[in-house]
């Protein structure tokens, strides 16, 4: 292989990049394959989180607990367990550059794959300079990873009272004021006249027996939505839907999706949006994205449709929609226009004010010296004319 690299011709930089693969692979082939293990090993610890959500089937409620366990996992391969906290908090503010939490070098977390050939290199006199700094630029790299890790919105209260949709917080004290608080955040979805059928609701929902069994019989590989909560929705009360306002939360609330739908969203985006609509408003790309999606779901194009009566009527009450809109945005934007005039009018007032204060302020200024120095030249003035009396005195004496 040497051979046949000398015979060609190549650059200088070609050259240098084949001797250091040609090191790698033969003269440190040691050092090459421990280090290549070592990010084979750790690279997983990621991959199932990542996975994890790459699912179709909703997670939201899963989304705090999984950053959590991900975060204490890659702390745990170089901080001494006994300092990472339990609570979010204190997770947040732990200093991991501190070295005297961490781990010793023969400790750090390097990975199923690397583990053993590194033990053997580190008892290795011959392999002790790339050992020592592999293992510094494991723990660097640990450190930096760290703080990125940490920056995950871990501490958002949002996201984690959304873990009550988990079917384990049935019957647990804190579920309805749970709920309450996700609903408050969903005003466009959730009136405040609501919260009161909410509380009855999920007060019935925490005791009720059947939601008790559909909670133990729930495995954790189901999709939420049709695994538990369909269940749950199916209950009737006297020919009625026994929990209507909690029915209504929870399905707005698992609308929220992740992995391969946020990429077919965006698949669908570049559909929409283009060079020459690049000035659409968000409603009307919702609304242009929820026809897409309706129609690739049906497997439909808008050139071979149908249209129903029942389509020409939403079409009309769209467009008599849309003209109400387009006038609250003239009205609004008429709005905005007067109240800006009115403050920069009171603005120009209060200048005004302030100059002719100012003003005011430096004329009485000007005449309380003056009346100041009143008294003074009356005083010099009537030396002056002494001193001349008493001059022409002296004149008249001599």
């Amino acid at each position: 292989m040497q051979m046949s690299q000398e015979k060609q011709q190549k650059s200088t930089t070609s050259s240098e990049r084949k001797d250091r693969i040609i090191d790698s692979l033969f003269l440190n082939r040691l050092q090459t394959v421990v280090t290549l293990n070592v990010f084979r090993g750790l690279l997983g610890m990621f991959q199932g989180y990542v996975k994890s959500f790459q699912a179709e089937k909703p997670l939201i409620h899963t989304l705090h607990s999984r950053m959590v366990e991900i975060i204490e996992d890659l702390l745990g391969m170089f901080i001494k367990p006994e300092y990472i906290p339990d609570k979010v908090g204190q997770l947040l503010k732990l200093n991991v550059t501190d070295l005297s939490i961490q781990k010793a070098d023969k400790n750090l977390g390097v990975g199923k794959y690397a583990y053993t050939e590194l033990s053997k290199a580190r008892l290795d006199k011959a392999c002790h300079h790339w050992v020592s700094k592999l293992y510094e630029n494991l723990r660097t790299g640990y450190v930096m990873a760290a703080k990125k890790i940490l920056q995950m919105p871990i501490a958002n209260k949002t996201i984690r009272i959304l873990s009550v949709l988990d079917p384990h917080f049935v019957g647990h004290s804190q579920t309805e004021n749970s709920f309450k608080i996700i609903a408050k955040k969903l005003p466009q979805v959730f009136t405040a006249d609501e919260l009161g059928q909410l509380s009855v609701d999920v007060a019935r929902y925490n005791v009720d027996q059947q939601v008790k069994q559909f909670a133990s019989d729930y495995k954790e590989e189901d999709p939420i939505d049709t695994g538990f909560w369909k269940r749950v929705f199916s209950l009737q009360s006297f020919n009625q839907v026994k929990y209507p306002a909690l029915k209504k939360l929870v399905t707005s609330v698992l609308t929220i999706f992740s992995g391969p739908l946020i990429e077919s969203t965006f698949n669908i985006m570049d559909d929409i949006v283009e060079k020459d609509r690049t000035k659409m408003t968000v409603i009307n790309y919702e609304a242009v994205a929820i026809v897409k999606t309706a129609l690739r779901k049906k497997n439909v194009k808008s050139t071979n449709m149908k249209v129903s009566a029942n389509m020409k009527k939403a079409c009309i009450s769209a467009y008599q929609t849309y003209k109400e809109y387009v006038k609250q945005i003239k009205e609004e934007k008429q709005r905005k226009h007067e109240e800006n005039l009115k403050a920069s009018v009171q603005l120009l007032k209060q200048e005004k004010a302030k100059r002719v204060s100012k003003l005011l302020r430096l004329k009485n200024k000007m005449l309380l010296k003056k009346q100041k120095e009143a008294p003074k030249r009356k005083l010099s003035h009537s030396n002056l004319e002494g001193g001349s009396k008493q001059k022409k005195a002296k004149v008249y004496v001599d």
